[in-house]
Order: C-alpha cells, then sequence, then structure tokens
C-alpha cells in the first residue's frame, strides 16, 4: 500500500476508535459530567493521549478529526467553531505533551522503557495541557465562565481516563508478552 494511503487508514482508524471510546465513555459515565466537554472520568482522554503516544501525528489527527466532528454535531450544534476548535485542542494537546515528555521527561521517542512512574508522569503532562488548552478555548469562546474551576474539573477527568486507559494498554501488552514466551 502507498505511505500516504497507510497514513490516511491509520488517521481514520484512531477517528473509528475514537468515537467508539467515545460513546464507551457516554454509556458508563455520562452522569459524571461537569458541564458540556468537562467529565470527571473521561476515557477518551486516555485513548487521545495513547493513539498520540504510539502515531504521533497521525493519531493526532485522527483524534482532532472525530473531536471535531463530535464536538460540532453535539456539544456545539449551533457554533461549529467552537466544536472544530475543540477539536484541534483534543489532537493538538496529547501530541504537544508527547513532544514535551521527550524532551523534559526523557522519555524515549519509541516508549520503550515506559515504568509506572513514566505513565503519570505522562497522564499528568498531558491532562494539564489539555484542560488548559480546552479551557482557553472555551472561555474565549463564551462557553465558560470559571477557568480555573474548568482546568481543575477537567485536568482530573483527563487525568483518570488516561490513566485507566494507559494502564488497561500495558496490562494488555504485560499479558501478550506473557503469552508469547509460553
Amino acid at each position: 500500500m502507498v505511505r500516504w494511503l497507510q497514513d490516511v487508514v491509520w488517521v481514520l482508524a484512531v477517528a473509528l476508535a475514537f468515537g467508539l471510546v467515545f460513546g464507551l465513555n457516554e454509556l458508563l459515565f455520562s452522569g459524571f459530567g461537569y458541564a458540556t466537554g468537562v467529565d470527571w472520568i473521561f476515557l477518551p482522554g486516555g485513548f487521545r493521549l495513547l493513539a498520540v503516544l504510539l502515531l504521533a501525528g497521525k493519531g493526532a489527527l485522527g483524534v482532532a478529526l472525530a473531536s471535531a466532528l463530535i464536538a460540532s454535531f453535539t456539544m456545539f450544534p449551533e457554533d461549529p467553531v467552537t466544536g472544530v476548535g475543540a477539536g484541534v485542542m483534543s489532537g493538538f494537546a496529547p501530541w504537544l505533551g508527547r513532544y514535551l515528555s521527550i524532551g523534559l521527561l526523557q522519555v524515549r521517542e519509541d516508549l520503550s522503557g515506559l515504568s509506572p512512574a513514566d505513565l503519570l508522569k505522562l497522564s499528568a503532562v498531558f491532562a494539564l495541557l489539555s484542560a488548559s488548552l480546552h479551557q482557553l478555548w472555551y472561555v474565549s469562546r463564551g462557553y465558560s465562565d470559571d477557568l480555573l474551576r474548568g482546568v481543575g474539573v477537567m485536568a482530573v477527568g483527563d487525568f483518570l481516563g488516561a490513566l485507566l486507559v494507559l494502564y488497561a494498554a500495558r496490562w494488555v501488552l504485560i499479558g501478550v508478552a506473557r503469552q508469547g514466551r509460553r
């Protein structure tokens, strides 16, 4: 398959998977919402981070595409600019977090050797970036009037979602590795 076509397939696969995780989050945690686009537990936040950690730019584009569509049609149907902006923040924040973590936290670019402590650090960096960028966008668009509270709640939701998804992925990978050794 041609390289650019493979990249498009990855972007679309991430977008589809993000949509499914978003739907699952709605089923499981819809009662834990704080405000529009802000949840106390947000599994898609963890999926965003995982997709970008594994696929870098392709993951970020897939997340941004799905997030823009979801936000534009479900959260901000009367204001697609806000929805698209939220989508951009959803893809950009984990991408930026990935590169900041590689540079500042000494995380290897190939992500090898990540310890549980590294997963905590990655989750914290991502959650703070994501929540800050999203809330700055929502405040600038008039959808939030309490920047600090919005950042706090969204950071908690993204952090918990990231921990749940990353540790589940780690658990699966450890299980697969053990099965391979048998």
